[in-house]
């Protein structure tokens, strides 16, 4: 009731290192609670079936949580899924820096300002529980909302992974919309909501 919060997270990157980021194509990072509603396994079987459409494509996922020993089978039966643990600083945001576009098919929240703040485009289905913060996600403008089939989100992704320039669009706005919503302005909101209502 006092004022428009808009929640936010700590840059991963700055600007001038997402400008000069070398970006490996396709490939496609996955940063989460590895619980079943951010649907870790179902970004396993979307990327495999992408493959067929694009088959360099690689998925890489960082995080922990009771689905871990899944997320390492599949790293351990796919060359193509890389497994990371958990991680934080220079190590996440060097990954970040290298990755094509982030993924998270279920629950969504932070996540889509992290994953911005370093020129990633979040992708998700557009029917999940997500949080609040998906508001930050404009359909194929930062970020690209799918459908929960599939096989039909896999050629959703592909369109969108071979169209270099609409996806360099994309990864513009999404470093937009992180330089908006930061710490630094979340705070300031917060600070003349209490200021206002004395």
């Amino acid at each position: 009731r006092i004022t428009t919060l808009n929640n936010a997270v700590e840059a991963l990157a700055t600007r001038e290192q997402v400008l000069t980021a070398q970006r490996v194509p396709f490939q496609i990072l996955f940063v989460a609670s590895l619980v079943k509603d951010k649907e870790p396994l179902t970004a396993v079987e979307i990327v495999d079936r992408l493959r067929l459409l694009i088959p360099g494509t690689t998925l890489h996922i960082v995080g922990d949580g009771p689905l871990r020993p899944q997320c390492e089978k599949a790293a351990k039966a796919n060359e193509w899924v890389h497994y990371h643990g958990p991680q934080r600083g220079g190590y996440l945001r060097d990954l970040a820096l290298q990755s094509d576009i982030a993924i998270i098919p279920g629950r969504v929240g932070l996540a889509v300002l992290e994953m911005a703040s370093a020129g990633l485009p979040m992708v998700t289905f557009a029917a999940s529980l997500h949080g609040a913060e998906i508001a930050y996600l404009k359909d194929g403008i930062n970020g690209l909302f799918i459908d929960r089939d599939i096989d039909a989100a896999a050629k959703e992704l592909g369109a969108l992974l071979t169209e270099r320039p609409a996806l360099e669009c994309m990864r513009n706005e999404a470093l937009s919309t992180a330089s908006k919503y930061t710490v630094r302005n979340m705070a300031k909101n917060f600070a003349d909501g209490v200021t206002a209502s004395l």
